[in-house]
Formats: structure tokens, C-alpha cells, sequence
């Protein structure tokens, strides 16, 4: 059917009910069937039961309206939907049986479907409980699976349009605007085409469409049979298409208590206005639908649905006493078990209370819950998440700032907070020299701690001494060394001259102060045609140390 602004009243189909408004067909035939009632009519077609005279079984004949026989794009878009719709082998698409033109008037032959359709099972029920309502669109998207992977895209998908079997089955019709993907041929540029209250926003607008707006138009009807109303609503053709196009639907949460977070989520990412952010194949769409549905564990989901369409109250509020039957069966069962489980038994009590706000029961095992259970921490959310990041963020930040603190804190001294030295007590040239700098020896003390020698007469009896050649070396119990931190040692000559420090060149003496890590080292200097010397020093942490050499000239 072709939708526009100029022909609503066209394009609404009228189903009619089966016990009340069939009007029968008397001695009427067309072609090898023979009608026996009206069953439907809309735009382009009306729709008959008739019976198949060769195999005499029942048929639905769609047969083109009379004033439409000399329009030629209509007979080419009736004859296409035909050819495509024959193409389709599937349980869940109702089968093409014939096509052919009999004295002028044009007709399918379809497979015969003894039930209702989803239209006419809204008016009698407005709401459907959350399973019939995801197996009826778990089944429609299986169809549209198989149909878009033959590369045809369905572009009328409604309520009038989804047949429901006495038997519960689930199938698609009318694929009588189906258009394969790529074909340009039949609609022009900027033609609405569809029904325009399961109009996709690109539809709406006119624009070019595939496969994910039949995923849109499904959403839709999702949307519709769990809320008891549409998403999208309009007094007038424009105003409808300007809610599709910039409205967002309201939440399913605030139609009906027992629809939770994911079945909420999953309907809105199906109405999604920007095409690449929706489902993007009727497969995944599909799979997300039997997740739920999954969850809800019936043995016979066609039996659920068989029954629901004889009887739906009763059906209806058997499904919500099974669940709240369910819920609380597992919540005792939690409950008895105690320890470990008591949080598992108080939220089958709360899906308790989800289908039934009054039940006795569950409210009165989750006051007593609530005084054994330990203060749980709630679910983190999205925007703790933030809060949590924001937090360590400001740690991280205090942390460096602290650190920054200590490694300015060891930074060399001033030059004029002089360490103490050890003087070296190895003389070079043969005499012994006598050092006039305090040293630090912990020999003498019986708790180990250090004890100020001021001369080296007082070394001697402090500390043990070697004999090596003619040089007399002086081996100093020095403190324990951290090596943390560096010192600073600075080193001048009475004439310039190479510095060593344990036995590694290092630079030139007279030069600027000199990092090094704190602790015993060995610092010699030497000059041509001059005496070497050397001192063995104890350098502390964040002290700046200064050592002076006076080298003689060799002989």
C-alpha cells in the first residue's frame, strides 16, 4: 500500500472480525477457487476465503480492486509482491500458492491461516503479558531474517499484517511494498511509503531505506503491545511523521512495574533514530527478543500461545500467578538454605512483589530479611564510576605533589653545611700526616655509635691498622651507609689536577661541587709532575663536603 498525506483514508485496511462482519460470497469463482467469504479489505486488494477446487483445501485469495485494473503501476506492484513473496519458504511467512489474472481481475493465492491477526487481538486485549509479547516478535523478526537474507525488505510491517494461528503460530504477510534491496524500479525519489504510524524516521522523511527500518517498524509494535500504546503519536498526518521523526519514546517502566531494566533497553535500542545505532540486522535483534523470552523458561511457547489467543484474560493472569508462584517458591527456597543466600531470596521476594504489590508474604520475609541481612553495598553505577575516578584522580594528584615535596627536600645544602670527613691516613711520599679534621669512629663505643676522634694519635687506639709496604693504613669501622640519597662533595688543588673517585675519573678538580651517593669513597687527585694524593672519606647525606689537596712537585 502506498501511504501518503492525500490518501489516508485509502490506505487503512479494515480486517473484518471472523464471527461478526464475514460477508459471504454466493457462486462466485475466480480461476480454479471458489470464494466463500470476505475476510478483509484495504487499499488495493480485498481479501476472500475460498477453496482450491483441484486439491479442495482452503486458500486466502487476495484479489485487486477493480478501479485499480487499468493502473498499471499498481498491476506491476501486485505482480511483484507475487513473484517476491513466492520466493519465501519459511515458517514464520505465510506461503504464495498461485498468481494469475482471471477475466480482468488479478488475484493470489495464499496459504489459508485459521486464526486472527495481531490487530484485531489488540482491541480485544490492549496489553499482552511480557512473554506473548516477545514471542510474537521474536517470530516476526525470525521471518524478517530470512526475508532480508534473500536481500527483500518488507517496508509495511503492522499489526494488520502479523497473523496469529489458532495453533500459535506466528507469520508475516503482505509483502505487497517489499522492495529488494538495490531496486529503484516501481517508487520514485521522495514517495512515503508504508503505513505511517510504523513508519520508520527514515520512511517518514522520504528518504532511502533498508533493512533496519523493518527493524524499526517492529519496535514499534514491541513497543505498542507491552505499553497498551504507541510510541509515537499525531492528530494529523504531519504532526505523526514529526513525532517519529524528532520524539523519543517514554520509558516502558512507567507503563507497567513487571518490565525490567533489559527488556526496557532492548525496545529503545530498537527505536533508535539514527540507523547505524540500532540493530543493525533482524538476526540480531532476533537474538536479543529470545534472550528474554528465554528467562521466562515456558515448556511450549506455541501451546502459551495457542491458549493465550482462545482465552487471553485467563491466559494472562495464569502467566502472572506461575511467575509469582515461581519467585516465591525460589525465594523460600533461598531463604531455608540461610546464610549465603539470603540476598539471592530477597530479590526473588522483591520479583514477588513486582507482579503482585500487595502480597502479604513477601512483604513480611523482607522485614525480617532486612535485619539479618549485612548493609549491603549497592551496584556501582555509571556516574559512581565517575565519582570513584574522580577520587583517585585527586589521590594521585596529592600523592605527587608529596613526593615532589620529599625529592626537593633532598637536594644538595648550601656549601656551608660541611659534613665530617675521614681524613686519609695513608701518606703518600713516606711520611705519616697527621689529619686536623674530626673523624667518627665506632669502636670505642660498646652500643656501637659513633664517637668523635679529634687527632690521629686517638685513631690508633680506636681502630685496628694493616702494614702494607712502607704505608700505614688506618681501617675505620665506619657507620652504616644509606645509600638513598646523594651528597655533594667539592674538591680544590693548589694547581689544576685529575680527579678520581675510587679509582673511576670523574673530572678535573677546582670545578663545580660533584653528586655522589653517600657512604665511604676513595678521592685521589694528580697532576703532572706532582705528587699524587688521596683521601678516604665518609660522605653523609645532604651535606656538601669540601676537600683541599696540597700537591708538591716531584724532586
Amino acid at each position: 500500500m502506498i501511504e501518503t498525506s492525500n490518501s489516508q483514508a485509502t490506505s487503512k485496511v479494515q480486517l473484518l472480525d471472523n464471527s461478526q462482519n464475514t460477508t459471504i460470497i454466493a457462486n462466485r469463482t475466480v480461476a480454479n477457487y471458489k470464494l466463500v467469504e470476505l475476510r478483509g479489505t484495504g487499499g488495493m486488494a480485498s481479501i476472500y476465503k475460498a477453496i482450491q477446487l483441484s486439491l479442495e483445501r482452503p486458500v486466502a485469495l487476495k484479489i485487486m480492486h477493480p478501479h485499480l485494473h487499468n493502473n498499471e503501476t499498481f498491476v506491476a506492484r501486485f505482480e511483484k509482491e507475487a513473484k517476491r513473496a513466492a520466493m519465501l519458504h519459511h515458517e514464520n511467512i505465510v506461503s504464495i500458492i498461485d498468481y494469475g489474472c482471471d477475466n480482468g481481475e488479478y488475484y493470489i493465492a495464499m496459504e489459508y491461516v485459521d486464526g486472527t491477526n495481531l490487530s484485531e487481538m489488540l482491541k480485544k486485549q490492549r496489553k499482552m503479558p511480557l512473554e506473548v509479547a516477545l514471542h510474537v516478535c521474536h517470530q516476526v523478526a525470525e521471518g524478517l531474517k530470512y526475508a532480508h537474507g534473500l536481500n527483500l525488505i518488507h517496508r509495511d510491517i503492522k499489526p494488520a499484517n502479523i497473523m496469529l494461528s489458532y495453533d500459535g503460530r506466528v507469520m508475516l504477510t503482505d509483502f505487497g511494498i517489499a522492495k529488494a534491496t538495490g531496486d529503484l524500479t516501481i517508487t520514485s525519489t521522495g514517495q512515503v511509503i508504508g503505513s505511517p504510524q510504523y513508519m520508520s524516521p527514515e520512511q517518514a522523511a522520504g528518504r532511502e531505506t533498508d533493512h533496519r527500518s523493518d527493524i524499526f517498524s517492529l519496535g514499534i509494535i514491541l513497543y505498542e503491545i507491552i505499553a497498551g500504546e504507541k510510541p509515537f503519536k499525531g492528530e494529523t498526518y504531519q504532526s505523526l511523521v514529526t513525532s517519529i521523526i524528532s520524539d523519543y519514546p517514554a520509558s516502558l517502566r512507567e507503563y507497567r512495574v513487571d518490565v525490567i531494566q533489559e527488556i526496557d533497553d532492548l525496545v529503545q535500542k530498537s527505536l533508535v533514530k539514527v540507523v547505524d545505532s540500532r540493530y543493525q540486522t533482524a538476526e540480531e535483534f532476533s537474538e536479543a527478543l529470545f534472550a528474554q523470552f528465554s528467562k521466562f523458561k515456558l515448556q511450549s511457547p506455541r501451546k502459551m500461545m495457542a491458549d493465550y489467543l482462545k482465552n487471553p484474560i485467563r491466559i494472562t493472569e495464569k502467566l502472572r500467578a506461575d511467575k509469582i508462584s515461581d519467585h516465591m517458591e525460589s525465594a523460600l527456597y533461598f531463604l531455608a538454605v540461610g546464610e549465603g543466600k539470603l540476598a539471592e531470596a530477597k530479590k526473588e521476594f522483591l520479583d514477588v512483589l513486582r507482579f503482585d504489590r500487595n502480597n502479604r508474604e513477601a512483604k513480611k520475609q523482607l522485614t525480617k530479611l532486612e535485619s539479618q541481612l549485612p548493609s549491603e553495598k549497592r551496584p556501582e553505577k555509571f556516574w559512581d564510576l565517575k565519582l570513584n575516578l574522580g577520587i583517585s584522580y585527586a589521590l594521585a594528584v596529592v600523592a605527587i605533589i608529596i613526593l615532589s615535596m620529599v625529592t626537593f627536600s633532598m637536594l644538595p645544602k648550601e656549601e656551608g653545611e660541611r659534613s665530617q670527613l675521614l681524613p686519609e691516613v695513608v701518606p703518600y711520599g713516606g711520611k705519616e700526616q697527621k689529619p686536623n679534621l674530626i673523624i667518627e669512629s665506632s669502636a670505642g663505643r660498646a652500643d656501637g655509635r659513633s664517637s668523635q676522634v679529634s687527632r690521629s694519635s686517638d685513631i690508633g687506639a680506636a681502630s685496628n691498622t694493616r702494614i702494607s709496604g712502607n704505608k700505614t693504613a688506618m681501617a675505620f669501622n665506619y657507620p652504616e651507609q644509606h645509600l638513598l640519597r646523594y651528597s655533594t662533595v667539592k674538591v680544590t688543588t693548589n694547581v689544576p689536577a685529575r680527579l678520581t673517585i675510587d679509582s673511576k675519573d670523574y673530572s678535573w678538580s677546582n670545578g663545580p661541587p660533584i653528586k655522589i651517593l653517600p657512604g665511604r669513597h676513595y678521592i685521589e687527585v694528580s697532576a703532572n709532575g706532582f705528587s699524587t694524593a688521596g683521601k678516604r672519606v665518609f660522605l653523609r647525606r645532604e651535606k656538601v663536603d669540601t676537600l683541599k689537596f696540597e700537591l708538591k712537585r716531584r724532586p
